[in-house]
């Protein structure tokens, strides 16, 4: 069986349909194997500091005591049922910016999870390759400015959940160990080989964070 990647279900998890059929199979393992192996030898990609952090812009809905109408209100606080803006800032560790790699923003209720594309919107975690918010082959941004919420509630996007943020990296030596797959011969597909290395460097070395929870649990109405 292919090793747990769901990584205490948070983020670290490999999805996306195109791949769904040879994950599960000998060639599959033996790929991440080498790609944690490489990764495992090679203290010095790790970052100093914590991965990134999360800046907050939040507006939410208040309605008049009346009834009648209501104002927008700035805050530093989730409401969970009340309609919010909410535009998340995830600032990148100055030591991974420059370098190629992907981006994820996930949510997980610590049992399935769904993973956040351009496209897509949110979707859920399938069994897959990983599939980014963001590809960077240029190098690492320092930050990504991303509108999370606009006049919706909380819990109806997120539900209870942690909402995550995460990056892999691909430096020249990780490139170059995955070229070397590549070029033996691998009936792997060299992006799938490429994601496996950034996910494999996402998990090995903590490149992950929660930006904030959504409790649902003890909230009935707004």
């Amino acid at each position: 069986m292919l090793k747990n990647i769901m990584l205490a279900g948070v983020l670290a998890f490999i999805g996306s349909n195109s791949y769904a059929d040879v994950v599960d199979n000998q060639s599959a393992q033996d790929i991440f194997a080498q790609a944690d192996q490489f990764w495992a030898s090679h203290q010095a990609s790790q970052i100093s500091g914590p991965p990134g952090t999360t800046i907050l812009k939040m507006e939410v809905w208040i309605d008049k005591s009346d009834g009648k109408g209501g104002q927008w209100v700035v805050t530093d606080t989730i409401f969970p049922n009340n309609p919010m803006k909410i535009d998340a800032t995830f600032v990148i560790n100055p030591d991974a910016q420059g370098v190629p790699g992907l981006f994820f923003i996930s949510k997980t209720n610590g049992i399935t999870a769904e993973v956040l594309t351009p496209d897509n919107g949110w979707t859920p975690f399938q069994l897959g390759l990983l599939s980014p918010y963001a590809v960077a082959d240029s190098g690492l941004p320092s930050s990504y400015t991303i509108k999370l919420l606009d006049n919706q509630k909380p819990c109806d996007v997120f539900g209870t959940s942690d909402l995550m943020a995460g990056y892999g990296l691909l430096n020249a030596e990780a490139s170059q160990a995955a070229t070397n797959i590549i070029n033996a011969g691998s009936r792997m597909p060299p992006e799938h080989i490429l994601r496996t290395f950034i996910t494999s460097d996402m998990q090995k070395n903590n490149r992950y964070w929660k930006a904030f929870r959504t409790d649902c649990s003890s909230f009935r109405g707004d």
